[in-house]
């Protein structure tokens, strides 16, 4: 089985953080994932390994090529040599007696090799023939002296060559060849169904990652509404506030803590998920180490479509299916060619009555033959050869919907990308004034001249600034490996 280590990492490379998450805009002390020293962590690479090396798919996949591979090896037993044999046993009662011979009683025995060569199409065959004839004559003495036993023995050689149709072993070597696009095909295939399950994995880890910041967030925010409803309570102690001032803020808390139970339970969800594919549930105490912040470098749009007009796997598959269609409008091409052959016969015989001597077949012998066949109208062949020209148009027209689709889908994604870079940038500065309010709101607190209710509000708004960047921090990511997907990035060939 391939290795994730140098073909997955090509693709992704700047998706990971290998030793500490990376400061992304300085805001790794809010918005990274807080571990404990004890904890031990997991980077992309780190879990899409364990997935290839677990995960049942992948030597699955793997088969599909042995299996190809095997089918194609299958097909060059048509060249292999073959050993036949037969005997022949016959009884003739001869009327009217012939030459005075009343029966006949005869055995042969015939050996014989024969190849097929897909090189010319050609066949070559040798056989060896014994046998043996036993006389009952009339009780005349006239015939006393003729032999009553003969040997008869036969080698002969022939070799057919067609002429035209079948010339060079176009018909023969077709499977052959349509097995070795179909290897290809295969090969494609597999890479595209072990990216597209590597993809959705990827994602997963993703949210894995969305999901424990969050956590994060979403319990500083019950912190923050379980000191406003201090506060709260505080104040109306004085008779400061009325009643519904704390209802509000007991219902402020109560969502946050709904809020924070929401996103545990789909962090403990998806981590069972992930356990079950991995097969291991100590993933459930690990950390994922990724940088969900970092923006990434794109290369220009227009080069983008050329490298995926050059090196689509999607492309690439449509053109060894067209490949295909051509090799089978060559052999139905071929098909509609005569059957024009010709066989060349040589060998040599011995007829005796002494078996010794008709061992020695030194008789010589010698026969040249030609065949020719051709159906008037060939309409089955035609017919044929026509339906693969449709194909192969129909086919081309399908290539050039793909292309505009694919391309259509990558812009899009490309664009979104960029636009999504310049909403995190301005995710960064949204978070960077709520900061400068909450410093604001505290120091006008600390005066004497604010209420704590400000700062709180404050700190809230900094922490939902903050969640506002990892929910699209997580899209852009996830634009990204969508990105290396389409472009063939995730797993090259």
């Amino acid at each position: 089985m391939k290795t994730i280590n140098s073909a997955f990492a090509s693709g992704l490379i700047t998706l990971l953080v290998l030793a500490g998450i990376a400061n992304a805009y300085g805001e790794k002390e809010d918005l990274d994932i807080q571990k404990e020293s004890t904890e031990e962590s997991i980077t992309l690479i780190q879990f899409l390994e364990s997935l290839q090396q677990t995960h049942p798919l992948f030597e699955r996949e793997e088969l599909n090529h042995a299996i190809v591979a095997e089918e194609q090896k299958s097909l060059t037993g048509a060249e292999d040599w073959t050993v036949s044999s037969s005997a022949n046993f016959s009884h003739i009662n001869h009327s009217p007696v012939t030459a005075g011979i009343e029966k006949t009683n005869g055995t042969s025995l015939t050996s014989g090799v024969t190849r097929h060569f897909w090189s010319t199409g050609g066949n070559l065959s040798a056989n060896l023939t014994l046998g043996i004839k036993r006389y009952d004559y009339l009780t005349d003495p006239s015939y006393s002296s003729l032999p009553s036993t003969n040997f008869d023995n036969q080698l002969s050689i022939a070799y057919t060559q067609p002429l035209l149709r079948n010339w060079q072993g176009v018909l023969s070597k077709l499977e052959f060849d349509l097995k070795s696009v179909e290897i290809k095909l295969t090969d494609v295939q597999v890479l595209e169904n072990q990216e597209d399950f590597l993809t959705a994995e990827a994602q997963n880890f993703l949210n894995w990652v969305f999901y424990t910041i969050e956590l994060q967030i979403v319990q500083e925010r019950l912190q923050l509404s379980e000191q406003s409803l201090k506060d709260t309570k505080r104040k109306r102690a004085y008779n400061l506030i009325d009643r519904v001032d704390v209802i509000r803020a007991e219902n402020v808390l109560s969502l946050a803590e709904q809020n924070r139970v929401t996103v545990e339970s789909s962090l403990l969800s998806l981590l069972q998920q992930l356990s079950v594919l991995l097969q291991d549930d100590r993933i459930m105490e690990k950390i994922p180490e990724f940088n969900l912040y970092e923006i990434h470098k794109l290369p220009e749009l227009e080069t983008v479509i050329s490298d995926f007009k050059q090196d689509s796997r999607v492309l690439t598959q449509l053109a060894l299916t067209l490949e295909q269609l051509k090799i089978m409008r060559k052999g139905s091409k071929e098909s509609t060619k005569p059957d024009f052959s010709f066989t060349a016969q040589v060998g040599a015989s011995k007829f005796d009555e002494n078996f010794g001597e008709a061992l020695k077949i030194d008789k010589p012998q010698a026969s040249l033959s030609v065949s020719y066949i051709f159906p008037l109208k060939n309409t089955t062949a035609q017919a044929n050869v026509h339906t693969i020209d449709l194909r192969i148009t129909q086919l081309k027209k399908q290539i050039e919907e793909l292309v505009i689709a694919q391309i259509s889908t990558l812009s899009n994604v490309y664009i979104q990308l960029k636009q999504m870079q310049e909403i995190l940038n301005l995710n960064k500065q949204q978070i960077k004034l709520a900061k400068q309010k909450t410093r604001e709101e505290m120091a006008t607190y600390n005066r004497g001249r604010g209420d704590f209710t400000f700062v709180i509000q404050s700190q809230d708004e900094e922490q939902r600034a903050k969640l506002t960047y990892v929910r699209n921090a997580l899209v852009y990511q996830k634009l990204y490996i969508q990105y290396l997907t389409i472009t063939d990035q995730v797993l090259p060939q």
